[in-house]
Order: structure tokens, then sequence, then C-alpha cells
């Protein structure tokens, strides 16, 4: 095997770390609808709350109807820049 079959493992092997890296630093957590209007969702049992511009919704979110979209209604939700902005991403059972 030449030095091409060892370049290409390595880049198939740096590519396969990057991955794997993103995957274990993706953190995704579960809130809690407590209003709807305004919506404000809290987060890791109750020490953080989001309402207004720190609350980015996704449009899976936006156009569930209010039906699904309810308090006490758990929903997924992302850290977003920083620990003040959320995206919320879907409904959990939605």
């Amino acid at each position: 095997m030449g030095w091409e079959h060892e370049i290409a493992q390595r880049i198939k092997d740096s590519g396969k770390m990057a991955k794997e890296k993103a995957v274990e630093e993706a953190s995704a957590y579960i809130g809690t609808i407590i209003s709807l209007s305004p919506l404000k969702i809290t987060a890791m049992e109750g020490s953080a709350t989001y309402e207004g511009n720190e609350i980015i919704q996704s449009r899976t979110f936006r156009h569930y109807q209010e039906s699904v979209k309810k308090v006490g209604a758990e929903v997924i939700i992302f850290p977003v820049g920083d620990v003040n902005t959320i995206a919320v991403i879907d409904i959990v059972g939605g």
C-alpha cells in the first residue's frame, strides 16, 4: 500500500472522529411549556426559564395546533449560541 492509501485512511479517520465529536457535544434537553401566550418554557427541572427572544421556534413547532401545543407539554430544546437562548424543535410525542 502506497502513501496515497495512507493519506486517504487518515482523511477517513479524521472525518469519523469529527462526526463522533459532534454527536458527543450535541446537547438536547427536555423542557416543559409553562405558558403559551407569551410562550414560556422551563428546563433542567425548573432551574431555567426561557421566554420571548430567548426562544427560537422551529417550523415544525410553530405549525402545531393548540390541541398539541399546550401548557404541560414536553418539548425538545437545544441551547443556541449561549445558555440564554434555546431552539425549541418539537413536542415529545407530537
